[in-house]
C-alpha cells in the first residue's frame, strides 16, 4: 500500500486516546511532525518535544480542554471509553474538529457506530484482523496462525477450513486510517480490509509458502464460527484486490 500524504498545514493540537497505545503509538509517529500531540494511554512513547503524554489508568488523569484539529479514540471496549465517545463526537461538532472513532471486527456494536455516524464531523474506521511479525500482542486470529506456526510448525485450521475473516498488515492499517482521515473522501464509515475476506485455509496456506515444513491440521472448532455482516454503507479503503505479505 503506497503511504499515505498529510497535507494539512498548521494544523492545531491533536488528540489521541489509545488505553493499550500500540494504534495509537503509530498514529504518533506519523502525525508529531505536522503538529503538537496529546497522547492519552497506558503506554509512556519516547520523550519528544511535540508530544504531551497523559496517563491512562482506568481513566485518564485529565483531558486539556483544547480544541483540537482531530481528536482519534482507539475503541478497547472499556466503560470509560464507550461511555465517553458521544461527547467527544458532540465537542468535535461543536469545535469543528474531526473526530475519528477506531474500533475493529471483533470489537464493532453496530448502535454505537450507529449512534456516532449521526455527528456531522464523526468518522468510524473498522479495522479488520490485524498482524505483523512485530506486533504478536494483538489477540487477533491471524496472529494465532502465525504464532503457532512460529512455536510449533503447524496451524490448526477450524472446521473444513472454509470460515472466513478479513486480516490486514499493521503497517497498512496504519495507512489506511491516515489515508481517509487525512484524504478527500467524507464517508463516514470506512473499513480497513479487503473488500473480500480470506479463508482460513487459504492464510493458513500463505504461512505454509513460507516455511514448507509447517503443517495444517484441521481440528474441531471450540465455538460456532460465524461470518461478519458489514453494514453496505461502509467503503473498503484497501480495495478489492489486498495483497498478503509478511505471514
Amino acid at each position: 500500500m503506497e503511504p499515505a500524504q498529510i497535507t494539512q498545514e498548521n494544523l492545531s493540537p491533536i488528540l489521541i486516546i489509545d488505553k493499550e497505545g500500540i494504534i495509537g503509538e503509530a498514529l504518533l509517529e506519523k502525525l508529531k511532525q505536522e503538529a503538537l500531540v496529546i497522547f492519552i494511554s497506558q503506554k509512556n512513547p519516547q520523550e519528544e518535544e511535540n508530544i504531551i503524554f497523559i496517563p491512562f489508568k482506568d481513566k485518564p488523569a485529565s483531558i486539556p480542554d483544547n480544541t483540537y484539529s482531530h481528536i482519534f479514540v482507539i475503541d478497547d471496549v472499556t466503560s470509560w471509553v464507550r461511555s465517553s465517545l458521544l461527547s467527544f463526537a458532540k465537542k468535535a461538532d461543536e469545535d469543528k474538529t474531526e473526530f475519528i472513532f477506531i474500533s475493529d471486527l471483533n470489537k464493532k456494536d453496530d448502535n454505537l457506530i450507529e449512534d456516532i455516524s449521526r455527528f456531522h464531523r464523526a468518522k468510524v474506521l473498522i479495522l479488520g484482523d490485524i498482524f505483523n511479525k512485530k506486533h504478536l500482542l494483538f489477540q487477533t486470529l491471524s496472529n494465532k496462525f502465525i504464532k503457532q506456526a512460529r512455536e510449533e510448525e503447524r496451524v490448526d485450521v477450524w472446521g473444513d477450513g472454509t470460515g472466513v475473516f478479513y486480516p490486514v498488515l499493521f503497517e497498512d492499517a496504519i495507512e489506511g486510517i491516515i489515508g481517509v482521515v487525512f484524504g478527500d473522501d467524507k464517508n463516514t464509515l470506512n473499513y480497513i480490509f479487503a473488500k473480500h475476506p480470506f479463508s482460513h485455509l487459504s492464510f493458513a496456506h500463505e504461512i505454509q509458502k513460507a516455511n514448507p515444513h509447517i503443517k495444517i491440521d484441521f481440528i474441531k472448532p471450540d465455538k460456532e464460527i460465524g461470518n461478519q455482516i458489514l453494514d453496505e454503507r461502509g467503503k473498503f479503503v484497501l480495495g478489492d484486490n489486498y495483497p498478503l505479505k509478511e505471514t
